[in-house]
């Protein structure tokens, strides 16, 4: 689904379920100085899957997005007053 909405093939990482928290590590050891660069994610990080857009499925999110995006704009007010809520 997310290949088809953005249009792009997504990468599917190996241990999915800690993709974040090595991102985290590998940008801590950045900032720390033990990285040069995100360059060493393929160090920590195997693609297993690689998932391409569909291009019947890429026409069908550009129609569904007008309308997602006129949801949100008559939505914008609504946000706006629960934000503002004191619950």
């Amino acid at each position: 689904m997310m290949a088809d909405i953005y249009q792009t093939e997504i990468k599917i990482p190996n241990y999915l379920e800690e993709v974040t928290s090595m991102g985290a590590a590998i940008l801590a050891g950045i900032g720390a100085g033990l990285f040069k660069d995100f360059s060493v994610t393929d160090r920590f990080i195997r693609i297993d899957k690689k998932v391409s857009p569909i291009a019947a499925n890429v026409e069908k999110y550009k129609e569904l997005i007008a309308v997602f995006d006129k949801t949100y704009d008559h939505l914008k007010a609504v946000y706006t007053d629960l934000s503002d809520l004191n619950l």
